[in-house]
Order: structure tokens, then C-alpha cells, then sequence
């Protein structure tokens, strides 16, 4: 045998053998996390005044904590409370930015302030 045809046999070896590993992790009922937690970290000029004791849950803030976030007065506060009561949810950061009267700007000055769960997009069969 040629050296092409050598290469060609030890890769497909080495997918089955990656296939039945999956399979058999698959089949261990082994499970993985669903969800990933993160805070994000946007860089914040020296001006902005210290965030809040910790990051803020966006779906069980207060119009309290929101208040008191810089940029974030009473009309935005009650928006962001509205947004929330119409059955929207803040999946990801940028969401934010749904709300009405937070921009670019606003969330630049806030987003270090809540902690977010992301979902999982998608989930492998064989990690089910």
C-alpha cells in the first residue's frame, strides 16, 4: 500500500473510533449543563460611579435599583418594568436595548450592572 491509502485507512479508524466514544458517552447518561452563567464585562470609563453591591438579576430588579443606575431615571425605570410585564424577557445583553430610551449609550453605562443566564441554542441528541 501507498502512503495516501495508509492516511486515508488510520483516518477513517480514528472517525469511527471518535463515533463510538460519542456513543457510548451518549449512551452513559451522563449529562451537561444546560445553561451558562456569565457577567459581562464592558470596559467602563473612570467617571462612572461604582456599580451596585452585585450584578443586578434583569428579571427581578426593582424600579428601586434601576433608579438608582447611572442614566437610568423614573421614565426608564417604569419602560424597562413595562417591557418586562408584557411578557418580554433579557436573554442576552443586548436586549437591553429593546427597552424604550435605553440606546447605545445608556447600555454602555449600565450593562455592567446585571447578570445574565444564557440558553442553549442548541443541544446535541447524543448529550441528551
Amino acid at each position: 500500500m501507498n502512503a495516501e491509502k495508509v492516511l486515508i485507512r488510520i483516518i477513517a479508524v480514528t472517525c469511527i473510533l471518535l463515533l463510538l466514544v460519542m456513543t457510548a458517552v451518549a449512551l452513559s447518561g451522563i449529562s451537561f449543563p444546560k445553561t451558562e452563567t456569565f457577567s459581562a464585562a464592558i470596559p467602563v470609563p473612570v467617571s462612572t460611579p461604582a456599580p451596585p453591591a452585585g450584578p443586578l438579576d434583569p428579571h427581578s430588579v426593582t424600579m428601586e435599583e434601576l433608579d438608582a443606575l447611572r442614566g437610568i431615571g423614573p421614565a426608564t425605570a417604569q419602560a424597562y418594568l413595562d417591557y418586562l410585564a408584557q411578557g418580554y424577557a433579557f436573554h442576552f445583553p443586548e436586549d437591553l436595548m429593546n427597552v424604550k430610551g435605553i440606546g447605545e449609550k445608556k447600555y454602555a453605562d449600565i450593562i455592567h450592572s446585571f447578570h445574565f443566564t444564557l440558553p442553549v441554542v442548541s443541544q446535541s441528541p447524543l448529550f441528551e
